[in-house]
């Protein structure tokens, strides 16, 4: 072996060593909860302060430094006081992976486990059961009711190859989002990923927005679990190193030790009403900042003696309408578009009134013409009205759910892009993400080599296919149902 090779190894070694360690340590993820003026010039800002693990060994913080900077100015008039712990229930969702790249014995150890934290619930502790495999699915919402959660999770069987565990984790994540206080996610995963719609960089920037505790247990030193390693940690939760049933007993046992407690910080500003403030606040075992912005409310001025109400009012006019500015400019906006909106609706129903021609043509003779034959043919054809549509598709899923797009031409593109003719707010749809070509009486799906794929009846699209009602269409997290239009119509866009 070359002299280099065997530190280099050495190297690594302590490297995964300390990776996979995985230690349960305490951790603390502030937050501002609110912010409001009082009286004498004094504003008071109210943190909580959600902590995880072993805390037999650690001792509330209940003198915990903080510094407040408003518009960049530290304040030093700053005092703080513990407020103790917030009174609410606690949210865990339970993350089970329902595919066979856990063991038997690995997936039973979870089962066991997941059912002893069941038994030691409170009442205030309310907990959701989530599966992944080749679908995502809610096996049970928010519940206390531990005889009902022993039989769901009871009835958990191991089924199919495909692991969707980033879609389970947004899932997840989406359940606990606007939760206020205590909340976790806990998932046993050796990481394996083969399936989802989201990338995992997606899903770093949703938990970095909205922080959600993310609790992993994993027993393999992969590098797909080291990703999820940081995901927890980024998310305010932590890792553990589960080899056996006790291991995974020790993550649920610190789950029910999630605290959380509040502080109440008040300074003196010297901003006059109607300022912005903005705060930025160093939290004690927080590397970045906690940051918002806040407008002190207006104060009510003492009324003016009769005999002067002419001169204030000829001066607080002009300084009434420069505060409220924003307001007024919103309201004309807002204005504006409802005259065109109503506009665009009365011009819409004046090109769908039909004119019929009250001049119907006499026929003098029993036997007609040739060319007549083919006009009266022609004439029990009815151009179709401006408004009249091919097909159309409803959104079942995604940002807009319920909303219809008609397909008016022969060629419509789907995407993200405001160039598209049906234009899908979702940021996991590609710009120009699908195409859908009418040919003859066929509707035909193209995929314009978007970066997620496009699904037909939840089946990945390699080739263009033809579409038939009731089809559905899968781009990126959004799902539509394709439906034909009403009445048969040939080739040059008539109703027979």
């Amino acid at each position: 072996m070359r002299p280099f090779v065997r530190p280099f190894i050495a190297s690594l070694c302590l490297f995964l060593v300390g990776v996979l360690s995985l230690p349960a340590q305490p951790f603390l993820n502030h937050r501002i909860t609110s912010v409001r003026a009082l009286d004498k010039g004094q504003v008071e800002v109210t943190i909580e302060s959600s902590q995880a693990g072993a805390f037999d060994s650690v001792s509330v913080d209940k003198e915990a430094v903080f510094k407040l900077r408003e518009n960049g100015k530290e304040q030093t008039s700053l005092k703080t006081a513990s407020l103790g712990r917030p009174q609410g229930v606690s949210r865990t969702v339970i993350l089970a992976d329902l595919s066979r790249s856990l063991t038997r014995r690995q997936f039973a150890e979870f089962k066991n486990a997941a059912l002893d934290f069941v038994s030691e619930l409170s009442p205030n502790d309310l907990v959701a059961l989530v599966t992944f495999q080749s679908k995502v699915r809610r096996e049970l919402n928010f519940t206390s009711d531990k005889d009902l959660l022993r039989k769901r999770i009871g009835a958990l069987k191991q089924t199919g190859l495909r692991t969707m565990l980033y879609d389970g984790l947004l899932e997840a994540h989406k359940m606990l989002s606007d939760q206020s206080v205590r909340k976790a996610i806990v998932v046993y995963t050796d990481g394996r990923e083969n399936a989802s719609r989201i990338r995992f960089e997606d899903l770093i920037d949703v938990f970095t927005a909205q922080s959600v505790p993310l609790f992993v247990a994993g027993k393999r030193a992969s590098f797909a679990l080291k990703r999820l390693i940081r995901l927890a940690r980024i998310s305010g939760g932590d890792a553990f190193r589960a080899h056996n049933a006790h291991d995974l007993k020790k993550l649920f046992h610190y789950l029910g030790r999630l605290r959380s407690y509040e502080y109440r910080l008040t300074y003196q500003t010297a901003q006059k009403p109607g300022s912005t403030l903005d705060i930025e606040i160093d939290a004690p075992r927080q590397e970045n900042p906690l940051r918002i912005s806040y407008t002190l409310p207006q104060t009510s001025e003492p009324a003016q003696e009769k005999n002067n109400y002419s001169d204030s009012f000829s001066f607080s006019l002009p300084k009434s309408i420069g505060l409220h500015m924003p307001e007024i400019l919103l309201t004309l906006i807002v204005l504006l578009l409802v005259a065109v909106i109503i506009m665009l609706f009365f011009r819409k129903q004046e090109i769908n009134v039909k004119v019929e021609n009250p001049h119907t043509p006499v026929i003098l003779s029993h036997e007609l013409p040739p060319s007549f034959a083919d006009k009266k043919i022609e004439s029990r054809r009815v151009k179709l009205p401006l408004d009249y549509h091919h097909g159309w598709l409803v959104e079942k899923e995604g940002p807009h759910t319920g909303r219809k797009y008609k397909i008016n031409w022969h060629n419509v593109t789907l995407g993200f892009s405001d160039e598209n003719s049906i234009v899908i707010e979702d940021n996991t749809v590609s710009a120009k993400h699908a195409r859908i070509e009418r040919q003859g009486s066929k509707f035909v799906l193209f995929d314009l080599l978007s970066e997620n794929g496009t699904w037909l009846n939840d089946k990945k699209l390699l080739r263009p296919k033809e579409l038939n009602d009731f089809d559905e269409i899968g781009l990126g997290r959004t799902r539509l149902i394709f439906r034909k239009g009403a009445g048969a119509y040939g080739e040059n866009g008539e109703i027979s």
